[in-house]
């Protein structure tokens, strides 16, 4: 082919339309296709290979391949980090530009291999293909546009509610469990906010939280009240979004339903120090193909430690209700003997229990009860009366 129609044909793939495939005068394609297909979600395993090509309605006689990184696909009409043009003569063999990428073209179709596939390979592949008009000779060319997307393994962070990233907090548990109040001079529950980062992750990550390495028992709205959940887009790398980056936030209020979410972890809750320590972990998942990666936060939590005694105000209560139950024993059983011997507990010397009555002993009280010859003053009647009968003749 002489130097003129070289030139022909790359003003020819240089110049085309926009268009992504669209028909050029006669010259268009017939069928494309990926192997394998890629999509978001399904995306070519790292280092794995895949094949892009194209049937025409016409003999081919050249391919030109471009692509671009995704973080330079603005720069499409400047440069390119790929470019490859290859014939049928050229099948089998390597780009000059990228060694991975083979040339496969055989009379109506072009397309090329793409081995050992990496993350800048995910975006836009454009082909360009020339074929020449039978009937007049002329030059024709026609455009595909391919999307692929391959394996992109996320950087990973975890972060608190300042933005700063780390790998170890401290929070307080406020509640005082001995004494059924708040510890100290707090009023209120403390929360122990943490975001887990997912950068460039394609597929897309999705996030796990968990206590220690239990992956079982997932952290979630279903687990426990005090936990809440949110998963979140943390804008894009590039103009076309495949490199995004993702964040999931975890809120957990440390309350009494957190301690005991602890506790059935496995997690010692009340130990003697006042130190709850555990580690929480953040699974990040990009699908079965993909490597699962970890974030773990150490956190400890302060406390006061409950040693199972009563509390003060308890043990007052207690004692004050015994004694009033003391007390009241003792009254009761007073008032019983009382009633059982006509006396009352409480009732002064010179007061006895007659009938239904109180009534104070005098001393002619006494002098009654003494004995005719016991030495008494004995009743003054009496003593009259006896000295009427030893004197009887006196008037």
């Amino acid at each position: 082919m002489s130097a003129v129609a070289v030139a022909a044909l790359f003003l020819g793939v240089t110049s085309g339309e926009s268009a992504t495939n669209r028909r050029v005068k006669r010259f268009a394609t017939q069928s494309c296709s990926s192997s394998p297909e890629t999509t978001e979600d399904s995306v070519v395993d790292e280092g794995d290979s895949v094949t892009i090509q194209c049937n025409f309605d016409d003999r081919v006689e050249s391919c030109t391949w471009t692509h671009n990184e995704p973080m330079n696909e603005n720069n499409q009409a400047d440069s390119f980090d790929i470019s490859c043009t290859g014939n049928e003569q050229l099948s089998g063999q390597s780009c000059n530009d990228d060694t991975r990428v083979q040339f496969q073209q055989s009379g109506t179709m072009c397309g090329i291999t793409i081995q050992n596939s990496e993350p800048e390979d995910t975006g836009l592949w454009n082909l360009n293909a020339i074929g020449i008009n039978p009937a007049s000779g002329t030059i024709q060319t026609a455009k595909y546009e391919f999307e692929m997307f391959t394996y992109n393994r996320s950087t990973n962070y975890v972060i608190n509610d300042d933005d700063n990233e780390v790998s170890s907090v401290d929070v307080t548990y406020n509640w005082d469990d001995r004494n059924d109040d708040w510890w100290g001079d707090y009023t209120n529950y403390e929360n122990l906010v943490l975001t887990c980062g997912a950068q460039g992750g394609r597929p897309e990550p999705t996030f796990i939280w968990y206590i220690e390495n239990n992956q079982n028992d997932e952290l979630n709205e279903d687990s426990d009240g005090s936990i809440s959940l949110s998963t979140r887009t943390n804008g894009q790398e590039d103009s076309y979004g495949y490199i995004t980056n993702m964040e999931s936030e975890i809120d957990i209020r440390i309350d009494q339903d957190f301690m005991r979410l602890l506790e059935d972890a496995g997690v010692d809750s009340n130990p003697e120090d006042g130190n709850v320590r555990f580690t929480i972990t953040c699974e990040i998942d990009q699908g079965d193909s993909a490597l699962t990666q970890y974030e773990q936060v150490d956190v400890r939590i302060e406390r006061e430690y409950d040693s199972g005694a009563l509390a003060a105000s308890t043990i007052g209560l207690i004692v004050g209700l015994i004694i009033g139950v003391a007390l009241l024993i003792i009254l009761v059983v007073c008032l019983l003997v009382a009633r059982s011997k006509k006396i009352w507990c409480f009732a002064e010397n010179d007061y006895q229990y007659r009938g239904e009555k109180h009534q104070p002993r005098t001393q002619h009280d006494g002098a009654r009860q003494a004995a005719p010859g016991g030495g008494g003053h004995g009743d003054p009647r009496q003593q009259h009366h006896s000295r009427q009968q030893r004197s009887p003749h006196r008037r």
